[in-house]
């Protein structure tokens, strides 16, 4: 306390002195003046340096106010106004002989007002703790490599071993700074005013400011003030005396909130339960910032002294009026007392009472009697509910004995729900109430019969499916058994598998008991028609990992996923979501030689994807209209990957070896003509029906406009046989009758004859359908099927990989495809015997990641960089073996550290892993995984 009021008091003092300074103008510019008993100042307006001369300590001059901007106070706002830079001193060089530069609080200071470049520190100047960091302008700090105390790194100014960290260069603009390991202090001010957004704070790190310990509780002095333009904390995990949650710094144990990061978006924030004691200062609150409501703990016994606009804040309690009372809080002398609302409580009518309790995220509503309805949100009399501020919050409702109604509308809209409790009393549910809801379970004391006899339940399917979601999950769960084998995924159809689904549900004794069955493709419980259930089958939906070929040669199934979704008839809203994976019972055993095998065959394949695949248009069209119709684009990958593995599987002429569309595939969904996104897809390499390893051919690229390197985009192009008799003149008009017959798409609007790749590769025998809306569409039309289209020539038209008709190739690089190596231009070699050569390779070091940051449905991930790489790869999954919901995202820029994984689930808990890749002949060779993180979205 007493250290606040002598800073305060020095506050006030300053003012006093500073509003009676006379601020001097002058006519021309002296170079030369006295800064101390025995030093000078000299200025060369040539270069703009300031060089501090002499012996002895610094002192404040009038002579230097030329340099200074000019502060005076404006009557009309009551704040002081600063006016311009008269000069900008790119390097203020101190030389040898000066060994004080007095304490920043001793106003006026030394170089108090001026814009300083550059800052150097020589070596006769051996103390600088002192609340040492100066000028906000100031982008490097050096310091003499002689100076036995003091060094600096990269701008920064660290103590001689580098345990300690005394400033950073305010203007010094970086997206995020690492405080190196080893540094043990960071000093007061260090960071005040710092222009970063994110700190790392290493495990080494033991004290910030002035780091104090009493009774088991940890705080930073009070007079500790952290710059405004960090947004975000990340300490180590490892560090024995600090932690961050959400960005937030907290002491170890959580029981001091130590520092709020001033430029957090956040407009509301809840502190976590168990945190005692707010730090002083621990909220900078400046004006614009777009905090506004904090939710306060009952654990919460001190909160101390805050910044003026603290006090304006909205502050909401997680307990008592009389427990309010005990809590110390920290005042000057005119703040006003906090704003406080006590807890999320609220009454609704008469008779009902809703609590939302924001640590357990459960929304409760107790009393008597009804519920009243809601309006739908597009309805014109919509009014908001109670509880609308946080339904995107709530994970968990109860509703207590004694309510007998739930009205329309009630809850609709809140996502992802774990458990609602019902009560006995419940006799009647509203329209929709909980549309729109996913729930996971239901807690109901009365009996099945009590629970159907609820009036209008059947129109309530989200409850009906929660409740029996326990049951239908632990089926689901186990795995499908089917008669393939392994190399014939892509045989696998929808039909097949919603089969195969159905019999598991209609054969168990568990859902016999419950009545529960499928009929028709329909789930019903209890005779009711909950909804239609759709079948998403992801083959391969993450890479092939070498680093766990060990797990994936006993569990073939790992790259597998099936996904049975319950979808509402009336709008195809998705009301449930269970997941499981496959059994092939059709599997050859794993063979160690073959292993061998087919490693050294990959080792040694070329192949080089096409610009584009053929494919017959009858074939193709028909495909693509079934997908529309049903909305079923993955079927119709499904389609198209068969389409490319044939392809491919002509491009060798190993009869041992399996090549399919494996990892990697997928790809945009525009116009016509579907494409392979990002690297292509990828091969998985089977040898008798088992997956031994997968290959990636080498892409054509091309440098665009702005220089940079673009992959071409594979798609897929439907290829017209023209009847022989058809006159020339008449293709067109052909086409189009033929189009408009088919697809009877109403968004081609012409045609035009010839057609590109990217705008740069011509196609043989090309046409492209005009579009309205810019999505023109591609094919090609020609007398045979037959025939098979000459090879391109620099400049001229070339071909894909002819399917169902024409011969497959390797097209020859255009002059476009200025980054291939010379060895890309040469024909496939195809070994009649595997060779056995040394991988000299050399991995990649092993990243860390720093933190993962929750975001509403999202990721924001961070690591160290590494030198020598050529990018990273990233992923996500609700698991720790990376088998359920995964995601896989590649970073290909050596110099990012930050990556944000969207469209996640919410409100779930993702596990993630990082590790870096270099780019060796071509292709990737991966380091190891880092250790894995965990954390759940918003």
């Amino acid at each position: 306390m007493k250290k606040v009021i002598s800073l305060f008091m020095a506050f006030v003092i300053l003012l006093s002195i500073t509003s009676g300074l006379t601020f001097n103008v002058y006519a021309a510019t002296p170079t030369t003046g006295k800064c101390g008993e025995n030093a000078t100042w000299k200025f060369d307006e040539e270069t703009n340096n300031l060089i501090i001369s002499g012996t002895g300590s610094l002192i404040y001059d009038e002579s230097m106010d030329v340099f200074r901007r000019q502060t005076v106070y404006d009557s009309a706002s009551g704040h002081w106004i600063s006016g311009k830079f008269p000069y900008k001193i790119n390097n203020l060089i101190i030389e040898d002989g000066i060994t004080e530069i007095p304490l920043i609080y001793n106003y006026p200071y030394v170089f108090g007002g001026m814009y300083i470049k550059n800052f150097y520190i020589p070596k006769t100047i051996t103390d600088l703790s002192n609340d040492f960091n100066l000028n906000s302008t100031i982008e490097a700090y050096y310091v003499d490599e002689s100076n036995p105390n003091y060094m600096s790194n990269d701008k920064v100014i660290y103590s001689k071993d580098q345990t300690e960290l005394f400033a950073y260069p305010d203007n010094y603009k970086q997206e995020q700074f690492s405080v190196p390991y080893g540094v043990k202090k960071i000093w007061r001010w260090a960071f005040n005013n710092a222009k970063i957004s994110t700190l790392f704070i290493p495990e080494t790190v033991e004290s910030i400011n002035y780091f104090i310990k009493e009774e088991n509780v940890t705080y930073v002095d009070d007079s500790a003030v952290f710059s405004h333009y960090i947004s975000e904390y990340v300490v180590d995990e490892n560090n024995n005396n600090f932690s961050s949650v959400d960005g937030v710094l907290f002491d170890k144990v959580k029981n001091t909130l130590l520092n709020y990061p001033s430029s957090k978006k956040y407009d509301k924030y809840n502190i976590p339960n168990g945190v005692k004691i707010i730090n002083s200062h621990a909220f900078g609150i400046a004006d614009g910032d777009k905090l506004k409501e904090i939710i306060l703990p009952k654990s919460i016994v001190n909160i101390g002294y805050q910044s003026r606009l603290f006090y304006n804040l909205t502050f909401y309690y997680d307990g008592t009026e009389d427990e309010w009372e005990n809590v110390e809080i920290g005042y000057y002398n005119d703040s006003p007392s906090l704003n406080v609302i006590f807890n999320y409580v609220g009454k609704y009518g008469e008779n009902i009472i809703w609590k939302y309790n924001s640590t357990s995220k459960t929304l409760t509503l107790s009393g008597t009697g009804a519920i009243d309805s809601f309006s739908d949100a597009d309805d014109s009399s919509y009014r908001e509910r109670p509880w609308e501020e946080y339904i995107y919050d709530i994970e968990n409702i109860k509703i207590e004995e004694g309510i007998t109604s739930i009205g329309d509308y009630t809850f609709k809209n809140l996502g992802e729900i774990n458990n609602i409790e019902i009560p006995k009393s419940l006799i009647s549910i509203g329209e929709s109430a909980f549309k729109e809801c996913r729930i996971n379970q239901v807690s109901y004391n009365g009996t099945n019969t009590e629970f159907f006899k609820i009036k209008n339940i059947e129109n309530n399917k989200e409850l009906i499916i929660g409740k029996y979601n326990p049951i239908l999950n632990e089926l689901l769960l186990k795995t499908i058994e089917v008669d393939y084998k392994q190399s014939e995924y892509l045989e696998l159809t929808d039909e097949y598998l919603t089969k195969k689904v159905t019999n598991i549900i209609n054969n168990n004794d568990n859902t016999i008991k419950n009545n529960i069955n499928v009929k028709n493709g329909y789930l019903y419980i209890n005779n009711i028609n909950i909804g239609k259930i759709k079948i998403g089958y992801d083959y391969f939906p993450y890479e092939y990992e070498e680093t766990e070929s060990e797990n994936i040669k006993t569990n073939i199934e790992l790259l597998h996923d099936i996904y049975l979704g319950v979808l509402d008839n009336n709008d195809d809203n998705t009301l449930a979501t269970f997941s499981t994976q496959l059994k092939f019972l059709n599997d050859s055993e794993y063979n160690k030689s073959d292993e061998k095998y087919v490693s050294d065959f990959v080792k040694n394949l070329n192949i080089t994807k096409p610009y584009y695949y053929e494919v017959q248009y009858d074939e193709y069209i028909k495909e693509f209209i079934k997908a529309e119709k049903n909305q079923s684009w993955k079927s119709f990958w499904n389609y198209n990957d068969k389409i490319a593995s044939k392809y491919y599987k002509k491009e060798v002429s190993n009869n041992l070896i399996n090549l399919t569309i494996g990892s990697g595939a997928g790809g945009t969904e525009g116009s016509l003509n579907y494409n392979y996104f990002e690297s292509g897809a990828n091969l998985a390499i089977f040898k008798n029906d088992i997956l031994y390893n997968v290959y990636s051919p080498e892409s054509h690229y091309y440098i665009n406009e702005s220089g940079i390197k673009c992959k071409y985009s594979e798609p897929f192009v439907p290829v017209i046989v023209l009847p022989d008799s058809l006159p020339d003149e008449q293709i067109e008009s052909y086409i189009m009758q033929k189009i408009n017959n088919d697809w009877q798409n109403n968004d081609i609007n012409g045609i035009v004859k010839g057609a590109k790749i990217e705008n740069r590769i011509d196609i043989e025998n090309g046409y492209t359908l005009k579009s309205a809306h810019n999505c023109d569409s591609i094919i090609i039309a020609r007398r045979s099927d037959s025939s098979v289209p000459s090879s391109p020539t620099p400049g001229g038209s070339t071909s894909g990989g002819s399917i169902g008709g024409g011969g497959g190739f390797t097209p020859a690089p255009t002059p476009e495809d200025t980054d291939k190596k010379d060895e890309d231009q040469k024909p496939e070699t195809k070994p009649a015997q595997p060779t056995t050569p040394t991988d000299t390779t050399e991995k990649s070091a092993t990243v860390k990641v720093n933190k993962a940051l929750a975001k509403k449905k999202a990721l924001v991930i961070y690591w160290n960089k590494i030198a020598n790489v050529s990018g990273y790869q990233i992923q996500v999954a609700t698991d720790k073996k990376f088998k359920k919901n995964k995601k896989t995202v590649t970073v290909a820029k050596q110099n990012t550290s930050k990556k944000t994984v969207k469209k996640l689930k919410a409100k779930k808990k993702y596990f993630v892993r990082v590790r870096a890749y270099k780019i060796v002949d071509g292709k990737k060779v991966y380091g190891k995984w880092s250790k894995i993180k965990s954390v759940k979205t918003k």
